[in-house]
Order: C-alpha cells, then sequence, then structure tokens
C-alpha cells in the first residue's frame, strides 16, 4: 500500500511539473515584446495646386479645385497674411499666416471633384497673401497650396 501511495505521490510530482512547464510556455510564447502604439493610417492629403484669386472691389474671390485625392478631406482651412503697401515686398521674409475661415465639405461631395470658393471684404493699402490647407474630421492638416498675393492699393481721388 505505501508503494502504491509513493507512486501516486510522484505521478502527481509529475503531472504538476509537466502542468506547471506547460503553463509557462502558453505564457511566454503569448507575452511578446509589445511594439508602441501605431495611428491608424490615413490617406495623405494632397495640396491644392490651383489656388486663383481676384480682387473686384474691396472683395476677394478665392477658387480653387477639391481633387479626388483628397476625398478624406473634411474640408479646407483659409489661410492669410496680411502686411502694409508702405512697406516694399520681401520675397525671403517669412509669412505669418492666421486662419480666416474653414470651407466644411459633406461626404458626398468628398468624392467628386468640385469647385470650391471664398470670399472676403478687405481694407486698402495692404498686400494680402492666401493660401489654402486641406484637412481631416481627426484634425490632421495637409499641406500648404500655391500662394496667391492680392494687392490692395488706396485709391487716388481724381481732381478736376
Amino acid at each position: 500500500m505505501i508503494q502504491a501511495w509513493n507512486y501516486f505521490q510522484k505521478r502527481v510530482q509529475i503531472s504538476a511539473i509537466m502542468c506547471g512547464l506547460c503553463f509557462a510556455l502558453v505564457i511566454q510564447s503569448g507575452c511578446g515584446k509589445k511594439a508602441p502604439p501605431v495611428a491608424p493610417r490615413q490617406i495623405p492629403l494632397v495640396a491644392v495646386a490651383d489656388l486663383q484669386g481676384v480682387l473686384s472691389a474691396k472683395t476677394v474671390r478665392l477658387a480653387w479645385h477639391h481633387a479626388a485625392q483628397n476625398e478624406s478631406a473634411a474640408g479646407y482651412i483659409v489661410l492669410r497674411a496680411q502686411a502694409a503697401l508702405s512697406r516694399p515686398a520681401c520675397p525671403d521674409c517669412p509669412l505669418v499666416f492666421q486662419k480666416v475661415d474653414t470651407i466644411p465639405m459633406d461626404r458626398s461631395a468628398r468624392k467628386q471633384r468640385q469647385n470650391l470658393a471664398f470670399q472676403q471684404e478687405i481694407a486698402a493699402g495692404f498686400r494680402y497673401t492666401y493660401n489654402v490647407r486641406p484637412y481631416q474630421s481627426s484634425g490632421a492638416q495637409g499641406p500648404d497650396s500655391n500662394l496667391v498675393v492680392i494687392e490692395f492699393p488706396i485709391p487716388t481721388e481724381s481732381r478736376p
């Protein structure tokens, strides 16, 4: 009887060791080194290449096309830099752009190539530089468009 009991104890010990080894292998193989979190993939936005601007009376009108490649764009941000005409133009100087407006797009318009427009009244005596930038609903922004420069001189009064 004692032999049977010793045999049973050894079997239990061997089974426990085997179970422990199997458990250790499962735990070790399931737990690997974790990689840093990765942001969800979004389709990169492309820059607007055909931004155009026209000054009519005191109103600037900007127009551009929504490219089919920007189907993930939720809209466009209109940016403007302003400098007095009394200061000479400085092509190498950095421009300080400020957000002027946001042009949202509805879902159905995102997949189509459509014309977009923005207009704004401006003051005389300034040089305005505009650009537009696409943005996604996540807040990610695309590259800047081409620049449009509008100069609005102070009107000279004609005398008889």
